[in-house]
């Protein structure tokens, strides 16, 4: 009976279910479309006047040179710091590394000196590559004073001009007759054939037959000095910086006097 009861209940719910009204669909909105931006010439114009203008600026070319000297300086000391590693090892960077038979050298850390020598030469090439840059960019700055200064440009003459013979204040005192590899000469682009004009503040007028170069040097040791010389005709600038290095002397290269 109570599973009747159940069954017939359950057929009532079911049957009033049938029979009730379907909720009607409700009906939404469209939702507008939004309309395409449309620019005048005029809005787009001051859109673009909006816009930050961004200048490209050249840098200076004396400011530029003296930033590669600094850059130059920097590798000077590491090398002079690798060197001076290198030589608490008790070896240079032209001794062998190995003995008589053959076998590496029990006295000294092979392995430590080979990765100073290499440190060295890559920190060498770097400084023979800073050099060029530094002689570009001196010319650069050269021609750019001579150009922007009334005044320097009626004192300096230009770089690229004929070959004429030297005025007076710019007359050779000397001659490049070699330079050694891996010098302070060679790092400096100083090239066999090469008339000295000046180096530093000796010229031809306080040299005294070269026998003021030696001591001129060695004051200014591991210091710049400004050298000028004429190759082939042309006033070619250079940065020179004596220093110790694996060969006799603080220059690398031989210097003969020159007489016109």
């Amino acid at each position: 009976m109570r599973n009747r009861s159940l069954r017939s209940a359950a057929c009532k719910r079911a049957g009033a279910a049938l029979h009730s009204p379907t909720p009607a669909p409700t009906h939404r909105p469209p939702t507008p479309r939004a309309k395409p931006l449309r620019f005048s010439s005029n809005t787009t114009s001051s859109l673009h006047s909006a816009a930050p203008q961004t200048t490209m600026t050249q840098p200076d070319p004396v400011q530029h040179a003296r930033q590669l000297v600094a850059e130059k300086d920097q590798l000077d000391a590491s090398i002079r710091e690798l060197e001076s590693a290198l030589r608490s090892h008790g070896v240079s960077m032209d001794e062998p590394l190995v003995d008589a038979h053959g076998f590496p050298r029990a006295d000294i850390d092979v392995y430590a000196v080979r990765g100073l020598r290499h440190q060295i030469i890559c920190l060498r090439n770097d400084l023979k590559a800073k050099y060029a840059e530094i002689e570009h960019a001196i010319i650069t700055a050269h021609a750019y004073v001579a150009a922007t200064s009334p005044i320097a440009a009626s004192t300096i003459t230009p770089v690229h001009a004929a070959p004429t013979r030297p005025a007076e204040s710019r007359r050779p005192f000397a001659k490049i007759n070699a330079v050694a590899p891996d010098s302070p000469a060679y790092h400096a682009n100083l090239l066999k054939g090469d008339l000295i004009v000046q180096i530093g503040s000796l010229n031809h007028t306080n040299h005294d037959q070269l026998k003021a170069l030696p001591a001129f040097v060695a004051q200014h040791e591991n210091q710049s000095l400004r050298v000028s010389v004429l190759r082939h005709g042309q006033d070619v600038p250079l940065c020179l910086v004596p220093s110790k290095w694996g060969g006799r002397g603080l220059l690398g290269c031989h210097i003969v006097p020159y007489h016109e």
